[in-house]
């Protein structure tokens, strides 16, 4: 059975992730700055968040010690994940 998780982060955008083995309890949420033009990066990018998930709160402290130290990190959050339960439709394999 395929079991789903979300969190809100602090801007209110809600990351998703949906698995058939793992159980996840935290998830680590990075919110990178933008990034101006570069050599490499003619156009630059605007600042994105992205979600790292972990299945306990060390592996996620770890995650979030990582991203910590990147000059491109405007913030780090760590979150519980809630798993979400859904009423099951007749004839509903997913």
């Amino acid at each position: 059975m395929r079991r789903k998780y979300e969190v809100t982060d602090r801007t209110g955008r809600l990351h998703t992730r949906q698995t058939e083995s793992r159980t996840y309890t935290h998830a680590v949420i990075i919110h990178f700055k933008e990034q101006l033009p570069s050599k490499m990066w003619p156009t630059g990018w605007p600042p994105f968040s992205r979600s790292e998930w972990a299945g306990s709160r060390q592996l996620a402290e770890n995650v979030m010690r990582r991203y910590q130290r990147y000059g491109s990190v405007e913030a780090v959050e760590l979150l519980d994940a809630k798993e979400i339960t859904r009423p099951i439709k007749s004839g509903d394999k997913s």
